[in-house]
C-alpha cells in the first residue's frame, strides 16, 4: 500500500502539535503514531500501513490538511484529532473491520499492477485475480460497512 501524501514533520518543527497528539492520544488509550504528514487538502485521516505488504506490524500515519487547521479552532482541532486517533484505538469499528478493509483494498491494488504492469508472468495471475477480487469484494463489503 502506497504512503499518503504530504510533507512529513518532525518534533523539532512542530513541538506544540506534537504535544498536543500526544495528550489526545493519552486521553483516549490510542496507540502511537510513527508520521506526521502535512498536506493541502482540506482533510484529516488516519492511515495504518503494514510493514510488509499485508503482513506485519502496523505504521500510523496521521495526514493533515493546513487548511483544515487553518479554519478550525483550537478546541474543534483537537476534536478532529480525538475523531481521527477513535479509528486507530480499536473503539471506531474494531481491529478486524480495518484488516477487512485493508485486505480488500490490497487485493484491489495486486489486480491492477498485474493488468497494468503485463509481465510474462500476468497471464498466470490475471485470471484469478480478475475472479477472486470480485468475490472477496462481495463477501466482505457488508464487513467492510460496518
Amino acid at each position: 500500500m502506497p504512503e499518503p501524501d504530504g510533507k512529513e514533520l518532525q518534533r523539532h518543527e512542530a513541538p506544540e502539535l506534537f504535544d498536543l497528539i500526544d495528550e489526545v492520544t493519552r486521553a483516549i488509550n490510542g496507540p502511537n503514531v510513527k508520521h506526521v504528514l502535512v498536506n493541502d487538502e482540506f482533510n484529516a485521516s488516519v492511515v495504518q500501513i503494514p510493514q510488509f505488504g499485508m503482513f506485519g506490524w502496523l505504521n500510523n500515519y496521521l495526514v493533515l490538511g493546513l487548511p483544515l487547521m487553518r479554519a478550525l479552532s483550537p478546541e474543534e482541532f483537537r476534536a478532529v484529532l480525538a475523531h481521527e486517533f477513535g479509528h486507530l484505538s480499536g473503539k471506531h469499528g474494531g481491529g478486524f473491520q480495518s484488516w477487512i478493509y485493508r485486505a480488500r483494498l490490497s487485493w484491489f491494488q495486486i489486480l491492477v499492477r498485474v493488468h497494468q504492469e503485463r509481465s510474462y508472468a500476468s497471464f498466470l495471475f490475471e485470471p484469478f485475480l480478475k475472479w477472486y477480487s470480485p468475490y472477496l469484494n462481495d463477501y466482505s463489503f457488508v464487513l467492510a460497512r460496518a
